[in-house]
């Protein structure tokens, strides 16, 4: 059975988009991620801190926009 990929879901007595959801659901865990690797270098005061600034990175990395360039 194949599935569309604008199937609205059935959420919280209502009808949602399922990539809006799923979209809400990694910006969630995203930011939750993100908040707690910031608390987490606050409270280390930036020592051995290594691994939260590269889930950071990675993290704004996801994020932003891709360059594009165009040829003149």
């Amino acid at each position: 059975m194949e599935q569309s990929q604008n199937e609205d879901w059935s959420v919280c007595c209502s009808k949602s988009n399922s990539q809006l959801v799923k979209y809400m659901a990694q910006l969630f865990i995203s930011l939750t991620v993100l908040f707690f690797c910031i608390a987490m270098i606050i409270i280390k005061d930036g020592e051995k801190c290594d691994i939260y600034f590269s889930l950071i990175s990675g993290i704004i990395g996801i994020y932003s926009p891709s360059p594009s360039f165009t040829k003149k």
